[in-house]
């Protein structure tokens, strides 16, 4: 059994003498010493069962109103709470050993080996036909990452907590006054500087302000999801999300202190934790000494690549000291040897005219001219760092992508476990990306069999091109940009919303005294999203999440937008191909414009939806038809929105679910588990920690639906005879509704006060029904191994067949055959099927 909360590795034991299987638990024994001794109290061994951990930390607590327990033990009962779910099923055992004294400093847990899969036994001359297992469990995090990952959080919440106070003393009019020499005019002269860079620091604000024509704009890219210094990999497999924002922050001020040695002014606009974009004004173009400008942007990078490099390897390194073994030991290994591969690329563009007044367009073209010239660097033959966008690169670019296509289309790939899996599947206009090999490749999930290592790399060669077409972070429509349409449901203009915010940060940076009007007009754009008004600010979210007195935390992910983006990204440029040769490159650059302004609009859609639902909720709770708009922090696919907990009912929950047709996770934050002697320290912790278990709530949602996609792949090997009664089961569960244009969840992930998780669903004559998650993962589990035993079987009957044993078939194409006669409905002995077997001779 899978056990949750989960999201990231832990050490892969070795072998031991006698069959059993030893844990290095240094770090988790270190951490429950450290709890009881902060507890300092012993649990009785007769009160110590096999399990979670979950009933030790209840006896404990049941000393909570006696006299045993000081109020600073009884105050560590939450944060040891926390630390026994994460630790997860291996606490009960340590915590036993410790507390009666047979565990020493040097005790390792033993825990039982895994059971294997047996091998079909086929006599000879029949080959033995072994599947290999499917490792779909999610791993345990540790207690070193969770740590990281909340410490990180923390320091970026206090960030936001300086802009809430900044508000604070607006709204009160003590930042009104900010003249002399005072330390408290200076500190309220900070304050207004600060709310001015928070409203300047809107994404593609300071691109449409500070870009003029002429001048020439830099965009630096890390390696892509597809390399293994990708930032998922850095986050997820090797330094962990907490190293990996220090290497990016580490990252800018090397990149700010080498451009600083080039010779020639180059202002940074902005830095993100992908990209990072330099301006160099027109005036520096233009000047004698800068003749050679991209020789010395080349050394630049040059000087980057190799200090950053230096910064990860030494992270690695540091970090593998403490991992002995495992699957991650491995990843760091191979990391650290192929740390020269590690690229960071600049692509540049010079701003063209400005086309008119309220016309943005020409600021785009420099942004996405410029990431496409950072894309090709990539690629580009001889190492460079650098590369110049000009248009003759990209038919080049286009050729390859029409070449890759052309060769994958048709084509299957199979993986480590003999499926096959097609590369595009076949739609009304020609075919189309397989949105479930897609999602497989970008997170590297997808491992080949050896013969197809060569196609996989072909399959991420096209959609690393394809995504050229990728406009980064834009917010805006090109509509929009242009001046053609109003931003969003906001009414303005994008000259207006720039012209406002000019006006603030200009009145905020002065010593004018701020009425009464403009506070309320600064509250109102530091506290929304400037191109979507249904959404609150990450600001706002963690202001009003702090002051709930019991707040349930409400997660939605949105299903594959990465995917479907790539898969839209390729239908346009199967558009531009079909162009008359002469219009190919003017419908490139239209491709290029608009492209993500369909995703732009679907996430709109999406967010407006969760207001709209929340809206409808609140009347009915409230009363009231004013009913405001939720606090959301929105990002990319995901939005996650605090409520009281008076809002959050079961049905409210699946009512989200169901109207936007995403993964809803819920979790909760309690007045008992607040009341510290400090209260405001531990609500930002566990405000952190609620958001950090989001993820794993809906990391399960993913596992379950994951297996779903499988088992119903699967299926497709055996005949309806041996998988309808597996088939049948699967669709009891009732996790996902499977239609034309896809499948979606139909379920929601919900955190209880004991720290489980239950899965919610909606049953046609029950009603809403709250079911144990981990049993249902479990359950589905057990599909997955009856059918792969059931396709064993299969494939050893198929092998017996005297008119099979002719063709040589292997492991990989045994199941390929039984794919081709139960989805063509033949019999062993067809003609069509002897066809079909001779092409796959050996």
């Amino acid at each position: 059994m899978t056990e949750f909360p989960s999201s990231a590795s832990h050490e892969i034991p070795v072998q031991m003498p006698g069959g059993e299987l030893e844990v290095d638990d240094a770090a988790v024994e270190a951490e429950i010493r450290r709890a009881i001794g902060q507890v300092g109290t012993q649990v009785e061994s007769a009160d110590v069962e096999m399990g979670t951990g979950e009933q030790e930390v209840a006896h404990l607590e049941q000393s909570e109103g006696s006299d045993v327990m000081t109020p600073e033990e009884r105050n560590a009962l939450p944060a040891l709470r926390q630390r026994v779910r994460a630790i997860g099923p291996r606490t009960a055992q340590v915590i036993k050993e410790l507390t009666s004294g047979s565990r020493t400093e040097s005790s390792s847990v033993i825990i039982p080996p895994p059971l294997k899969r047996e091998v079909v036994d086929v006599p000879p001359p029949i080959p033995v036909i072994e599947i290999p297992p499917s490792p779909m469990s999610l791993e345990i995090s540790t207690l070193e990452r969770n740590e990281q990952e909340i410490r990180g959080g923390l320091q970026r919440l206090e960030r936001d907590v300086k802009i809430i106070t900044a508000l604070e003393q607006l709204e009160s009019g003590e930042l009104n006054q900010v003249e002399g020499q005072t330390v408290e005019a200076a500190e309220r002269k900070d304050l207004r500087n600060r709310l001015a860079a928070t409203l300047e620091g809107r994404a593609w604000y300071k691109q449409f302000t500070r870009l003029q024509s002429g001048d020439l704009l830099c965009c630096t890219m890390t390696p892509s999801s597809l390399d293994r210094f990708g930032m998922k990999s850095l986050n997820d497999d090797l330094v962990w999300r907490s190293q990996a924002d220090d290497h990016i922050d580490a990252r800018k001020l090397i990149c700010r202190e080498s451009f600083a040695r080039v010779g020639i002014e180059i202002d940074e606009i902005e830095q993100g934790y992908k990209d990072g974009y330099f301006r160099i004004p027109k005036a520096a173009l233009d000047a004698s000494d800068a003749s050679n400008v991209m020789e010395r942007i080349e050394s630049a990078m040059k000087e980057i690549n190799t200090r950053v490099r230096e910064d990860l390897k030494q992270r690695m390194v540091a970090t593998r000291k403490n991992v002995e073994h495992g699957h991650r030991a491995d990843l760091l290994d191979a990391a650290v040897s192929h740390i020269d591969d590690y690229r960071i690329t600049l692509g540049s563009s010079v701003v063209g005219a400005a086309p008119g007044t309220g016309n943005y367009t020409h600021v785009e073209d420099a942004i996405l001219n410029s990431q496409k010239a950072s894309q090709m660097a990539r690629t580009a033959e001889g190492g460079a760092f650098t590369q110049s966008y000009s248009p003759e690169l990209i038919p080049g670019v286009l050729d390859r992508i029409v070449e890759l296509r052309k060769r994958l289309d048709g084509e299957e790939v199979f993986d480590a476990e003999g499926r096959s899996v097609p590369v595009f599947i076949p739609n009304v206009d020609g075919s189309e990306l397989n949105l479930d090999l897609v999602r497989d490749v970008r997170k590297r999930a997808f491992v080949p069999d050896g013969d197809y290592e060569d196609m996989l790399g072909l399959i991420e060669e096209y959609i690393g091109a394809i995504n050229i077409l990728d406009p980064g972070k834009k917010p805006f429509t090109h509509q929009e940009i242009a001046g053609e349409a109003p931003i969003g449901v906001t009414g303005r203009m994008l000259s207006d919303q720039i012209a406002l915010t000019e006006r603030l940060a200009k009145l905020l940076r002065s010593t004018d005294e701020i009425t009464d009007k403009d506070r309320r007009v600064i509250r109102e754009e530091i506290t929304r999203e400037g191109h979507d008004l249904s959404v609150t600010s990450r600001i706002e979210f963690s202001r009003q999440a702090l002051a709930m007195p019991e707040a349930t935390y409400l997660t939605l992910d949105i299903l594959d937008v990465g995917p479907r983006q790539l898969a839209q990204f390729d239908q346009a440029l199967v558009d531009v191909d079909r162009a008359d040769p002469d219009d190919r490159m003017a419908c490139f650059h239209v491709a290029s414009s608009v492209a993500g302004d369909e995703m732009t609009q679907t996430l709109r859609a999406f967010r407006a939806t969760v207001n709209e639902t929340y809206q409808r909720r609140y009347r009915e709770v409230h009363g009231n038809a004013e009913a405001p708009i939720p606090a959301m922090a929105a990002g990319g696919d995901e939005a996650t929105i605090v409520v009281d907990e008076s809002m959050a009912s079961p049905e409210f929950i699946l009512a989200l679910q169901r109207e936007t047709q995403a993964r809803v996770t819920k979790n909760v934050i309690g007045v008992a588990s607040r009341e510290t002697e400090n209260e405001t320290e531990a609500r930002k912790r566990m405000h952190i920690e609620a958001l950090k278990r989001s993820e794993e709530a809906t990391e399960i949602a993913k596992a379950l639906e994951k297996h779903e996609r499988r088992i119903r792949e699967d299926l497709r090997d055996l005949s309806p005879a041996m998988g309808g009664p597996i088939e049948s089961r699967l669709t009891e569960l009732r996790l996902t509704q499977w239609t034309e244009e896809g499948h979606r969840p139909t379920f929601a992930v919900v955190e209880t006060a004991d720290g489980t998780y239950q899965l919610l669903r909606t049953h046609e004559e029950k009603g809403t029904e709250s079911l144990d998650a981990n049993e249902i993962l479990d359950e589905i589990q057990g599909l997955q191994e009856e059918l792969d035993q059931q396709i064993k079987v299969s494939c050893r009957l198929l092998l017996e067949n005297e008119h099979v044993q002719q063709s040589n078939l292997n492991w990989k194409n045994v199941r390929y055959a039984l794919r081709y006669l139960n989805t063509n409905h033949l019999q062993v002995t067809h003609p069509a099927f002897k066809a079909f077997l001779r092409t796959l001779r050996d």
